[in-house]
């Protein structure tokens, strides 16, 4: 937070003027608003996606977790000058140039932890954009308010304890449908044989004829 703070402030310096603005299209969206929370380490992760525009200078992103749970580190899919996660009423982090050279699309990836067993929630509320310009600073900031629903999920191990007698009862349904077949086929076979040697028993003494 304060290596940002101090490169929004040399930007300050370095520009001409200041200006403070709020737009109604926020330039980021969150691919998916509600996460599993792995049951075994509690950890959980989400991305963030910035929108390509305009190029800007940098971004700073407040988020409000809830109490059971902490972010613990951000990763950039492009290679930035970062600054947090820190604490300060929400939980900033955020990414910056001394320039204006962010124009294409980024992931952000947030990690944290949640407490095992309890589903949760954060809310990523406050996102500024950070423009220096030829002339003048300019900071936009957007309230968002969205929402991830950290969700407990089942465990990987009880998953596949649970697969596995539902596998096994499969392959036990296919053995025994195709050992009923050859049973039945089998008797078939058996009667076709003895209803042969009867019928030839009975033409040998004579017992048929014709009517």
């Amino acid at each position: 937070m304060k290596k940002f703070i101090l490169a929004v402030v040399a930007m300050m310096i370095l520009s001409k003027g200041i200006v403070v603005s709020a737009q109604g299209e926020v330039p980021v969206t969150l691919p998916a608003t509600e996460i599993s929370v792995d049951q075994e380490s509690g950890e959980f992760c989400f991305d963030i996606v910035t929108s390509e525009s305009d190029a800007y200078a940098g971004m700073e992103f407040g988020v409000v977790c809830g109490p059971e749970c902490e972010i613990l580190s951000v990763e950039y899919d492009k290679e930035v000058s970062a600054t947090g996660p820190t604490e300060n009423e929400m939980t900033w982090f955020g990414f910056f140039d001394g320039e204006d050279s962010f124009t294409e699309s980024m992931t952000i990836t947030v990690t944290g932890t949640c407490q095992i067993g309890t589903d949760s929630e954060l809310a990523l509320k406050t996102v500024k954009k950070y423009t220096i310009g030829d002339a003048e600073y300019e900071e936009e900031e957007y309230l968002v308010d969205a929402k991830v629903n950290l969700v407990a999920g089942i465990p990987e191990t009880q998953v596949e304890e649970e697969s596995l007698p539902l596998a096994a009862v499969e392959e036990m349904g296919v053995s025994i449908s195709w050992i009923t077949i050859l049973c039945i086929l089998g008797a078939a076979g058996i009667a076709g044989v003895l209803i042969y040697i009867s019928f030839g028993r009975k033409k040998a003494r004579g017992e048929i004829y014709e009517k």
